[in-house]
């Protein structure tokens, strides 16, 4: 008997049966994630000792970090949630310990190339592009924060890849309540500096990795390693082939976010990137709504069309179309006319500027 059978990895469920169970994890934890990040802002901004300009310069780090991190592993991370579970239904044990090989692998090279740019850049960027000593320690923080969030996404795109929402939502909720719990902890003892509360993240990121890689080694390596590494020339080129539009393709919207973060800060200021840094976090909290569903019905589909089952994947499509639109629209609606309350609420008048730029932009 092979581990196909002995392990319950990718089930053989009904469409229902996956969409209510595997979506009931997926929005319990995002509702319980998707505060987190939230809340550790709120902290930040009403801490009196942080200036916008502080606040400006630790998100518009994260935003760079974010940046790097979407393109450095060539797409080929992203690209495992599509294959395993085509690997897995056709039993090709060599091609998936392959394909997870070479992903890390490209994984922490280009993660170890970024990381030694910026160090040796570190006092160049942080005076010339940061404007503020304060960013040298805040980047050497996020240089070691970038190369554990790799490897904990690697760990995130194999959980997924096998629809199991649970482990998948888990280990994020570990990292980020974990992250909460210490901000709050300096917020109310009266630690309240930027380099505290950015420490803060590269603690919480390796108490989720940790966890990560106890539920990786328990419930995966041994079904997932089974195969051989091997160069099978046809499943490189196809796999290299999607890894390509992945990477061209990858979280485009969040993208083009991040890109004018950094044009804020490099050409206005810290101030000004402080302002803007509260506002995108507005801007896209109707991902906290939208997004954890579209994470499971990518590998989702995959399966079904493995499966031959085109009908069910009609289905999908139809269901999405027609409701989700009309989500998204009530949702930027209620952003445009209470954009300044919302604002006032969650950061404090010294944000109010964040708040006029959400009721513009809310219809977009």
């Amino acid at each position: 008997m092979d581990y196909n059978q002995k392990t319950d990895l990718l089930q053989d469920e009904t469409l229902s049966q996956k969409l209510i169970k595997k979506g009931f994890w997926l929005y319990l934890f995002s509702y319980l994630i998707a505060p987190a990040g939230y809340i550790v802002r709120l902290l930040i901004s009403n801490s009196p000792e942080v200036s916008v300009e502080e606040v400006g310069i630790l998100y518009s780090i994260i935003s760079l970090v974010s940046f790097l991190n979407v393109y450095n592993d060539l797409g080929l991370t992203e690209s495992l949630q599509y294959f395993l579970p085509k690997f897995w239904i056709r039993k090709e044990y060599n091609h998936i310990k392959t394909t997870i090989w070479l992903s890390l692998g490209a994984q922490m090279l280009t993660s170890l190339l970024i990381v030694g740019g910026l160090l040796i850049g570190n006092e160049r960027l942080a005076n010339n592009y940061f404007h503020s000593e304060q960013a040298r320690t805040i980047l050497q923080y996020f240089c070691i924060y970038f190369l554990g969030i790799n490897l904990f996404q690697t760990l995130q795109s194999i959980f997924i890849a096998f629809q199991k929402t649970f482990d998948y939502q888990v280990i994020d909720f570990v990292r980020m309540r974990s992250i909460v719990g210490f901000t709050a902890f300096c917020f109310f003892s009266g630690r309240q500096s930027i380099e505290r509360y950015s420490l803060n993240w590269l603690i919480g990121l390796g108490i989720g990795l940790l966890l990560g890689g106890v539920i990786y080694f328990r419930k995966y390596r041994s079904p997932l390693m089974q195969g051989k590494f091997e160069r099978d020339r046809p499943m490189l080129k196809e796999y290299s082939r999607y890894a390509l539009w992945a990477f061209i393709g990858a979280n485009v919207g969040n993208l083009f976010g991040q890109i004018i973060q950094q044009m804020v800060i490099y050409f206005l200021g810290a101030e000004a990137a402080g302002y803007y840094a509260n506002f995108l976090s507005l801007f896209l909290i109707g991902n906290m709504l939208f997004a954890p569903i579209m994470t499971l019905l990518f590998p989702l589909v995959s399966e079904l069309i493995e499966k031959k089952d085109h009908q069910k994947v009609g289905i999908l499509c139809s269901f999405f179309y027609s409701y989700l639109s009309i989500g998204i629209l009530i949702f930027s609606a209620f952003m445009m006319l209470f954009s300044r309350e919302i604002t006032i609420l969650l950061f404090g008048e010294k944000f109010l500027a964040s708040g006029e730029l959400l009721g513009w932009f809310s219809l977009f």
